[in-house]
């Protein structure tokens, strides 16, 4: 076996992407961390919170563009309508209170 075949495999980003973030209240703290996970592991976002995160929407929309332009596959958003939707269709789970 080479080195970089059981490599490969080893790594969380790799077991992340593609995988869906659920975040509830994206205010300050769960929009970086979203936008973290986002960036960092190429996760598609679901998140719940009474107001539009419109700045992490856009965020999103724009890199999803960017890795489309480059080739690879494009992340998305959803903004979920409650909770209990959130939290069945999620891999990582992230929830914080309103800062």
């Amino acid at each position: 076996m080479l080195l970089s075949q059981f490599l490969s495999n080893r790594f969380v980003g790799n077991l992340l992407k593609g995988q869906t973030v659920g975040v509830i209240v994206a205010v300050r703290i769960g929009s970086a961390y979203a936008r973290m996970v986002i960036e960092g592991f190429k996760m598609n976002l679901i998140y719940y919170d009474l107001y539009q995160a419109t700045c992490l929407e856009k965020f999103v929309t724009a890199y999803g563009q960017l890795l489309k332009a480059s080739g690879e596959e494009l992340v998305t958003w959803k903004r979920a309508s409650s909770m209990d939707e959130v939290l069945p269709t999620t891999d990582v789970k992230k929830g914080y209170t309103r800062d």
